[in-house]
């Protein structure tokens, strides 16, 4: 080729180009144009073929159709990222979705917990009542003893699953709090067990690690296990249907790690599959079984935990999912901690109880079956329905101790303790707060409750938990006396 024609080619190749640009332009200063009189800024997008976008910025002088070209940029966007950009957006949408509903759940969780927990408190008082006064009698029925023992376990699974709705219910606290990891697997452990079992799935623990403590959010590690026990129940009753299996959950520590592994006999997961479980919505489960987002969410909160996650499996032969996070540091711990209820079950022997308590209950059958139960133990007791009246008997009575609800008509619990604490001569009075819920209050009141309170008791509560924790409130009162 010679010069000449290379020149051709050159030109042909220019008027193209600019051709291409003048195409857009002109149909840019027609929408110019139509501006009318009026002096105009404008700023108008235009989409080639290949789907890039171009921006174009003009001052327009419609009058005397003069145009000012100001600026021109090329948006390096094309039409695949923009249907990326979109799916994104619809996933952020089904997530809000998602924590809306789960957010519903967690206060109908509450809201059931609190109704179910007051019943089970008058069954639980009143069936032990009731089995005293027939021990007292010295019958010879076998039968007795063992409808009074199906009572007691069938009432210990309702606490079970309801203790497992509070915990499910719990407000997102820090995500440096320093909690036992025990004590969060048994209570999601107990509930499901029950719950499994219907479905033919049992659960076996093992709590083998020695040290069990690590820093991060109670309520997003709860969702991690909640999330791999759903995961391996489901993977179970697919791949067994009703002749059901087993779940394996166990701890150990590896050096400064805690470590719990989830084991299941399910159908497993194909290798295929095993690359993209963690992705976003990424699910093999049918339409409305499985949002796609557990794993995922799962990997997430491991990470901000500063731990790490890793998975077995065969297909055919079941999946494990190993968790590792790092032990919290003794620094975080804030000290000793308060001896729980049930070290003081086992630490004190029952005795007749001497002492003056006042009972603050407003589910009428809980406060007359508590009263009840205390003043056969040897207490001499005041009961009365709410707050209010609570402080008009302390102006004139002197207790030992105060036992409280929180949820009350007129006055909470929550107030009555911020009352209290503000009396100086109540001072060496010890109050016991009984609840099925959270306390509902500002974080400063929240430490000034806590500090003042003796023992939190959950509910619902038995006689043996609760005479125990008084019989130790007595003691403290005695010797600070």
């Amino acid at each position: 080729m010679n010069k000449h024609d290379k020149k051709i080619y050159f030109l042909c190749g220019l008027g193209g180009v600019v051709l291409g640009w003048l195409f857009p332009l002109a149909f840019v200063l027609l929408d110019l144009t139509q501006l009318g009189e009026e002096v105009g800024w404008e700023q108008i997008s235009f989409i080639t073929r290949s789907q890039d976008i171009y921006l174009f910025s003009f001052i327009a002088f419609p009058a005397i159709f003069s145009t000012l070209f100001i600026s021109f940029r090329k948006v390096l966007l094309s039409k695949k990222e923009l249907l990326k950009t979109h799916e994104l957006l619809k996933q952020e949408e089904k997530k809000a979705q998602l924590n809306s509903r789960l957010a519903s759940l967690g206060v109908l969780s509450a809201g059931i917990g609190h109704e179910i927990n007051n019943p089970l408190s008058i069954l639980m008082l009143n069936g032990e009542l009731l089995e005293k006064k027939i021990n007292a009698l010295n019958l010879d029925e076998p039968s007795l003893d063992k409808r009074f023992a199906t009572m007691k376990r069938s009432a210990e699974r309702i606490d079970k699953i309801v203790q497992g709705l509070r915990m499910m219910a719990r407000e997102e606290g820090s995500d440096k709090e320093v909690f036992d990891c025990h004590e969060l697997l048994r209570k999601a452990t107990d509930m499901l067990c029950e719950i499994y079992q219907r479905s033919g799935v049992s659960i076996v623990v093992g709590m083998g690690a020695d040290c069990s403590k690590i820093s991060g959010s109670v309520v997003k590690f709860q969702q991690v296990i909640m999330n791999l026990l759903s995961n391996a129940k489901d993977s179970i009753n697919e791949f067994h249907g009703k002749e059901g299996g087993e779940i394996e959950v166990y701890t150990i520590n590896k050096g400064d790690k805690f470590v719990v592994s989830v084991k299941d006999n399910g159908m497993g997961i194909s290798k295929e599959n095993q690359q993209k479980i963690y992705d976003t919505f990424f699910t093999t489960k049918e339409v409305g079984k499985g949002s796609g987002m557990g794993l995922s969410i799962t990997l997430s909160i491991i990470k901000e935990m500063g731990g790490e996650i890793q998975m077995e499996s065969t297909e055919g032969k079941g999946a494990k999912f190993e968790i590792s996070i790092p032990l919290a540091e003794e620094g975080l711990q804030g000290g000793s901690e308060k001896q729980s209820v049930e070290d003081i079950i086992s630490e004190l022997e029952s005795s007749k109880l001497n002492g003056k308590v006042l009972l603050v209950e407003d589910e009428d059958d809980i406060r007359e079956a508590a009263k009840a139960m205390l003043s056969e133990n040897g207490l001499e007791v005041v009961a009365v329905e709410d707050g209010a009246k609570a402080l008009d008997v302390l102006a004139v009575e002197t207790f030992d101790a105060v036992v409280t609800d929180l949820k009350m008509p007129n006055m909470t619990g929550e107030e009555l303790v911020l009352n209290i604490a503000k009396s100086s001569h109540l001072d060496n009075m010890r109050i016991i707060v009984t609840t099925g819920g959270d306390l509902e209050c500002s974080i400063e009141e929240k430490d000034i409750i806590l500090s003042r309170v003796f023992k939190l008791v959950s509910k619902p509560y038995n006689h043996t938990i609760l005479e125990e924790v008084i019989e130790e409130a007595l003691q403290v009162t005695d010797s600070a006396a």
